[in-house]
């Protein structure tokens, strides 16, 4: 079964940068979709719910992180995982 989780990423202003992302994520093995909502600066992500674990998600943080250096990177509430400190990634979390 299929599963979203959300990526707040505050401070993005740049379309280029958020298409960048969404191409990046979308190409992770364990990624069955990924869409940016530029104005909403969200960031959905599309995996099975066995593949939805903190590894996961920290990476998916790097991979913004390292294509648009300080974003505040945060998680829209979900059911599966839970708080993440994502200090260091663009002052987020």
């Amino acid at each position: 079964m299929s599963a979203k989780i959300e990526f707040i990423l505050d401070g993005l202003n740049c379309a280029h940068c958020a298409q960048k992302i969404e191409d990046k994520i979308s190409n992770l093995s364990y990624v069955e979709n990924a869409n940016m909502n530029f104005v909403a600066k969200k960031l959905s992500v599309y995996m099975k719910d066995s593949d939805i674990n903190d590894k996961n998600v920290h990476e998916i943080a790097d991979i913004i992180d390292d294509t648009e250096d300080g974003l505040s990177i945060s998680l829209a509430s979900n059911n599966f995982v839970g708080a993440i400190d994502f200090s260091g990634k663009g002052g987020g979390g």
